[in-house]
């Protein structure tokens, strides 16, 4: 809306600058770090749209707002697994997730894709070409009547395990969408993808555990997976609604931590191998190990009339009074 009101290239210094401000901060509050606060951002984001506003580039300081974000979007998924309220709503960047889900899980809530090809003027500058998500930006979704949300969750329940895309991002394709190439920011930190390091933002801090499913990166999968760097509880039970009983030193000293090891996740001893390439043998055995392992389904458990029964600890009350009891069984 600003670039409506004024003409950009009749700014000042001054007045440029706070216009990248105003970006930035939208960015921020409205794709990267959503919130429940509505059209207000974060308090603690102002300064780093301060730092990139008006700083001079070499002296921006240089943060990985990539892990970030989906530091981020771990919490949120977490937080909304456990949301009951009717106006719950969802945080972190929901932008990334559905970008995720078109990719690698083509046949739910899937745009039409347009074939979308970007002007050639965009691949003068390297920095500025395009990335795998603008490839989206003219896609339109499929209008189709009596469509809803049971719908959609029962797709969810036949999904197989085969119709997800793995490697989405292949040359082949990556030449379809962008045949002058991406963006150079695309990979220009890939070390952080195999990283062993837990991501962080803010006060929260998530396990990031990439060797679970190396096929996405083209690489042999080890089985049993090796042991990540998991969190504990207390810390993941990090939050800002009790930000007061979660306040003081020993916080702060666990953030520390956290935040030093941080400092070396691009480092070659933090990284996960990658000298060897995908082999499909070993995603077999991947899923032979994880279906015997990991998958549990709930079924639903109605008691007879005059039958007592005792719910197992992997029992859960559903949300409507008078339900069923549905238990976890493998």
């Amino acid at each position: 809306q600003y670039g409506k009101l004024v003409r950009l290239k009749e700014l000042t210094e001054e007045q440029s600058q706070c216009a990248v401000e105003i970006y930035v901060l939208w960015l921020f509050g409205w794709v990267m770090f959503t919130s429940t606060h509505g059209d207000c951002v974060e308090p603690r984001l102002i300064e780093y749209a301060m730092d990139i506003a008006y700083s001079k580039i070499e002296d921006i300081q240089e943060i990985s707002y990539g892990s970030a974000v989906l530091a981020g979007l771990y919490r949120a998924n977490c937080d909304s697994c456990m949301r009951i309220g009717k106006k719950s709503s969802y945080v972190g960047c929901p932008l990334l997730l559905n970008l995720w889900s078109y990719e690698y899980l083509s046949t739910l809530g899937h745009p039409t894709e347009t074939f979308f090809k970007h002007p050639g003027s965009v691949y003068k500058d390297d920095v500025d070409a395009p990335t795998v998500g603008s490839y989206w930006t003219n896609s339109q979704f499929k209008k189709e009547k009596q469509v809803g949300y049971d719908s959609y969750s029962q797709s969810i329940d036949i999904f197989r395990p085969c119709w997800v895309n793995w490697n989405p991002y292949t040359r082949d394709k990556l030449q379809q969408r962008a045949p002058g190439g991406l963006s150079s920011l695309c990979t220009r930190d890939r070390k952080f993808w195999l990283t062993k390091r837990n991501l962080i933002y803010d006060i929260y801090v998530e396990e990031y555990a990439p060797q679970r499913f190396m096929r996405q990166f083209d690489l042999e999968q080890r089985v049993p997976p090796p042991l990540g760097n998991p969190v504990p509880e207390e810390i993941h039970a990090w939050s800002r609604r009790r930000c007061e009983a979660n306040s003081g030193w020993a916080r702060k000293q666990s953030m520390d931590t956290y935040i030093e090891t941080w400092r070396a996740a691009s480092d070659d001893d933090s990284l996960w191998p990658s000298d060897r390439p995908y082999d499909r043998k070993s995603y077999k055995q991947y899923m032979k190990w994880y279906l015997q392992t990991d998958v549990v389904r709930c079924h639903q458990f109605v008691p007879q009339q005059g039958q007592s029964y005792t719910v197992p600890d992997s029992g859960y009350r559903s949300l409507e009074a008078g339900a069923s009891w549905y238990i976890a069984v493998r």
